[in-house]
């Protein structure tokens, strides 16, 4: 198993990163407030905040729940 903190170095050796990301946080996650130093990492990201989600994706009545399927839709439909 790869220690968090070489794991971490290793991402850092390699960033930034020029995919598109989304980047999601819930309010009510503890690993939320880590989103912004994710993001970072990545030349283009789409953050997207919901202050009702837990550490997981957006259940349907969250108001971030559509943003998120755009997201995924558009991934699937890149050639």
């Amino acid at each position: 198993m790869i220690p968090l903190k070489g794991l971490i170095s290793t991402i850092d050796a390699v960033a930034p990163f020029y995919e598109t990301a989304m980047i999601f946080s819930g309010g009510k996650d503890i690993f939320g407030p880590m989103a912004p130093a994710q993001a970072a990492k990545f030349i283009d990201s789409l953050d997207v905040h919901s202050p009702i989600a837990g550490h997981g994706p957006p259940m349907p009545y969250d108001p971030t729940f559509q943003t998120t399927v755009d997201f995924i839709r558009a991934g699937l439909n890149e050639d």
